[in-house]
């Protein structure tokens, strides 16, 4: 039922780190119905401000997010990184994609579309073991160039795994006009192919079971 859940954004990417633009985030979350924001940040100060404005209404969490191209790069970056509640491996290839399902550090494994034939049935399982989830951009479906090919390869690959990981959608927006609804999230991903209540969890229950282990 959609009004028991608390909806979360897991992925805000502001383009302006001020505290007027971030309230901004914050309106609008309000207006659309979501409880919790995510949102990417790349320093302690950054951290500290979205710290300052987290709410009862509307909570706010950060993240740090890994553009991992090899393991190497991503197990000494995920050592380094001190300063936000979560860690995510955006993964670009098979290799970095095991090891970031298997280090301890690493929260949630973040894939692009054009990336997706990575979820095979070993990277599942390799998830699965470690409860990491899988996360895609909403953002990202609509910024490639073949948006058929994308959307009948994101029905492939989440209608298999999401019986067996945790997946997490999330907006990805830059800015406040790019959020979207819980509603047309499950819109689209129910378009999809995909069974309704577990669209609604990769917008509730999955982010909020991950968050909630931060505590």
């Amino acid at each position: 039922m959609i009004l028991m859940r608390i909806f979360i954004d897991f992925n805000i990417k502001p383009t302006n780190y001020s505290k007027d633009s971030l309230l901004e985030f914050i309106n609008m979350a309000l207006h659309l119905g979501y409880r919790a924001l995510v949102i990417e940040i790349s320093s302690n100060e950054e951290a500290e401000l979205i710290k300052s404005l987290s709410g009862k209404r509307v909570k706010l969490y950060t993240r740090y997010t890994i553009l991992a191209h090899s393991p190497s790069e991503l197990k000494k970056t995920s050592r380094k990184v001190r300063w936000t509640d979560l860690i995510i491996a955006e993964c670009f290839n098979q290799e970095t994609a095991r090891i970031a399902a298997k280090l301890e550090n690493i929260h949630a494994i973040l894939i692009p579309p054009e990336k997706l034939s990575l979820i095979n049935e070993r990277q599942i399982n390799s998830m699965k073991m470690k409860e990491r989830p899988l996360e895609i951009k909403f953002m990202d479906i609509f910024y490639t160039q073949n948006l058929q090919n994308t959307i009948r390869l994101i029905a492939k690959y989440l209608i298999s795994a999401s019986s067996k990981i945790p997946i997490i959608i999330s907006s990805g927006a830059k800015e406040p006009s790019e959020m979207r609804s819980p509603r047309d999230m499950i819109a689209l991903f129910s378009i999809l192919g995909l069974n309704q209540e577990k669209t609604l969890d990769m917008i509730s229950k999955n982010p909020y079971s991950l968050i909630r282990r931060l505590a």
